[in-house]
């Protein structure tokens, strides 16, 4: 039985530590050691590049917004694409529906301002809509940004800037949330500091192994069509990368969103449909996982992509080997009581939540393990909906007071 609780053990700490602790401290090692040669040219992270392309240079580009029943959103996201620092003569609007929607197209037509209009013949899933769109973009350069997120003036510009590296392939911004840091909504903050610091770290070493949908950038010749049941963003990352190009962070072009999740059965359904489109993406996209060739960036994948998905399984296995080890280990007793606390912490959290008790700096723990537990429960189901061979075509993600998009 010993011999059990070691394997469940290592099993189970190899992986939380791995996704919690080794990547992203080995990431900021690499980051130092390559620091130095990249700082002459400017190389990976370029928060501060914005001058590097003048603007009689900048490209013309396709701004496309996918989107299903938009709602009162589709006026602020025109108004917003509207304010947009961006020569006019070389950015086109797309907005295209998912689905016949005859009032948007009133909407988007009485705008004017030469924004294009599209919508696919019957509902069918956004990677199509989206397919589609591309098919009447025109711009060298494909940016896309959900209809929920309002981008800052010069997020086009900060966007683009990446992509005066010839190296670099695709680009994605950086999402700012804008609800009060409170209860639930402030541990989904924490999440999007957590994920964007980790792409900070791989855009100064190479290319990310996540993209973020709120906003995010191609160049035309490397996209590639989207399948059915894959999230667009990340399997737009892996394929660009796939094609030898670099794909990096631009945390300086900003998409400013309200919180992903209004409450925890929302957080868990939404948690477990991105897990398994990503899933469904990593394995269309498996050939990034080879070493041979794509070196220290296919470790990263695994490991931020791949163990991390699996997450919940390893915190499972970790309490079982402890709880097996601590009959004979002071060491597995003490890390089981961790657990266990840590566990309790996250047991408090809902009781706040369910109190409707504003967060402050003495409870914030309580609601980051809250937050932690409820993302993982959602990751397991996501992960099991994969291995049965499910896939998410449609879906109604809510998007702004009820409003689905």
């Amino acid at each position: 039985m010993t011999a059990v609780g070691w394997i469940l053990f290592i099993l189970g700490l190899s992986g939380v530590v791995s996704v919690l602790a080794l990547n992203p401290v080995l990431l900021l090692v690499h980051g130092l050691a390559v620091a130095g040669r990249r700082r002459a040219n400017t190389l990976g992270d370029t928060a501060t590049n914005l001058t590097r392309v003048p603007e009689g240079s900048l490209p013309q580009i396709s701004l496309i917004t996918v989107f299903h029943g938009a709602g009162p959103l589709l006026s602020k996201k025109l108004e917003n694409a509207l304010s947009l620092d961006y020569p006019r003569d070389r950015l086109q609007v797309i907005l295209f529906s998912d689905g016949p929607d005859q009032a948007s197209q009133e909407q988007v037509r009485a705008f004017g301002h030469g924004f294009l209009y599209g919508s696919s013949e019957t509902r069918a899933g956004k990677n199509r809509a989206l397919n589609e769109a591309v098919a009447m973009a025109t711009g060298e350069v494909l940016v896309f940004s959900d209809l929920d997120a309002v981008l800052d003036e010069d997020a086009l510009k900060r966007l683009l800037s990446a992509l005066a590296d010839p190296s670099v392939g695709g680009v994605c911004g950086q999402r700012r949330v804008a609800d009060r840091p409170e209860d639930f909504k402030s541990s989904q903050a924490t999440y999007v500091r957590f994920d964007s610091l980790i792409k900070i770290l791989e855009s100064r070493t190479g290319s990310i192994s996540s993209n973020d949908g709120k906003l995010y950038a191609i160049r035309r010749s490397l996209f590639r069509t989207i399948p059915d049941g894959v999230t667009d963003d990340l399997y737009t990352c892996l394929s660009v990368v796939g094609q030898g190009a670099r794909y990096i962070f631009e945390r300086a072009a900003v998409a400013t969103v309200r919180t992903p999740s209004r409450e925890p059965a929302h957080e868990i359904q939404r948690r477990r449909r991105i897990v398994c489109r990503s899933l469904t993406g990593l394995f269309l996209n498996r050939a990034v996982f080879n070493p041979i060739r794509f070196g220290l960036h296919a470790v990263r994948v695994a490991v931020n992509k791949g163990v991390r998905r699996l997450l919940p399984v390893c915190l499972l296995l970790l309490l079982v080997g402890s709880a097996v080890l601590s009959v004979h280990s002071v060491c597995a007793t003490v890390l089981l009581w961790a657990q266990i606390a840590f566990y309790a912490f996250a047991l408090a959290g809902w009781v706040l939540y369910r109190l409707t008790w504003t967060c402050g700096a003495a409870t914030q723990f309580f609601a980051v393990a809250f937050y932690f537990c409820v993302g993982n429960v959602g990751t397991l189901l996501g992960v099991i909906d994969f291995l049965c061979g499910k896939r998410y075509v449609t879906w109604e993600p809510v998007k702004d007071e009820g409003v689905r998009s």
